[in-house]
């Protein structure tokens, strides 16, 4: 009985040795680990926002080429399309700005693989809060753009289509409609000025 014991504590401590061998890990290889995790997290990252930005460029290139589209056709039938060219021209601007600061937060985002592996961890965090510093940024360029044709391009839109108001509910054309609008103001004008 003595044996069978001796044996089994025998045992579980080779047992318990050969487990605390296999959980003593030095700090290289804890550092390796790291750095493996962060690339390959990076390396996610990277590429959903590629194919964010993607999307959202054919977005954007989508939006600019139905607006340039619609001011060619309203514009060759007469309407006054000069506040939708300025805007059209600021959004190009915006989206431009946008692209810019999404190329910013990808350069920063693919900086930090390198900074875990090769610099002291503060250098890692200040480039992290760099990061999210440019991506506020960038959903902020974002935002700006959706306000931008929500608060004027939009209300633009809507103030061409009370320009002529029988333009756009039937299939008649611009001038027979112009000329319509413009010979009913001339003729209330002369009947409230005819009027003592």
């Amino acid at each position: 009985m003595y044996k069978k014991l001796t044996t089994f504590l025998v045992f579980m401590m080779i047992c318990g040795f050969a487990l605390s061998a296999k959980a003593i890990t030095t700090t290289s290889q804890v550092n390796t680990n790291k750095c493996k995790n962060v690339e390959t997290r990076t390396n996610q990252r990277l590429s959903h926002f590629q194919t964010i930005k993607t999307a959202h460029s054919k977005a954007y290139e989508n939006l600019v080429s139905r607006l340039e589209k619609f001011i060619d056709r309203i514009k060759a039938k007469g309407y006054d399309t000069t506040k939708l060219a300025i805007d059209l021209a600021t959004l190009k601007g915006k989206i431009a700005d946008f692209e810019q600061a999404y190329s910013d937060y990808q350069v920063i985002l693919a900086q930090l693989p390198a900074l875990t592996c090769q610099q002291p961890n503060s250098d890692f965090q200040a480039k992290l809060k760099e990061a999210r510093a440019q991506l506020k940024i960038v959903h902020q360029k974002a935002a700006d753009i959706r306000d931008y044709w929500r608060t004027v391009i939009r209300v633009d839109l809507l103030a061409i289509k009370k320009q002529y108001p029988g333009a756009t509910s039937n299939n008649t054309s611009t001038s027979t409609s112009s000329s319509l609008s413009t010979s009913s103001t001339a003729s209330s004008s002369t009947t409230s000025t005819s009027t003592p």
